[in-house]
């Protein structure tokens, strides 16, 4: 996991104590596609996040990557969307003339 400057030590060790444990025993293993449609994120972030290291992908074939769905979504929790950027899953208002 990269530092995040806003992050705090004392915090950082919370997530990273969180990921572990659920690293121990998955709760549930997801496809990648079905993960980011949830999460209403494009598929390949969390492919990257995957091929980082952020998250940990299990190889179910030659074509199917399963990851932990709680492992990710305490990633999505541990690290919010930047401000001044819109969030995923945010529709776009209309303009109005």
């Amino acid at each position: 996991m990269n530092a995040d400057p806003g992050m705090s030590p004392a915090h950082r060790a919370a997530v990273l104590r969180a990921l572990d444990r659920k690293r121990a025993v998955p709760e549930k293993l997801v496809p990648v596609s079905e993960m980011a449609r949830s999460l209403g994120l494009p598929t390949a972030t969390v492919w990257r996040w995957v091929k980082t290291g952020r998250v940990r992908g299990v190889r179910q074939g030659a074509r199917l990557t399963m990851v932990d769905k709680g492992e990710v979504e305490a990633f999505v929790a541990a690290h919010p969307p930047r401000k001044g950027r819109p969030k995923a899953t945010e529709a776009v208002g209309e303009v109005e003339g």
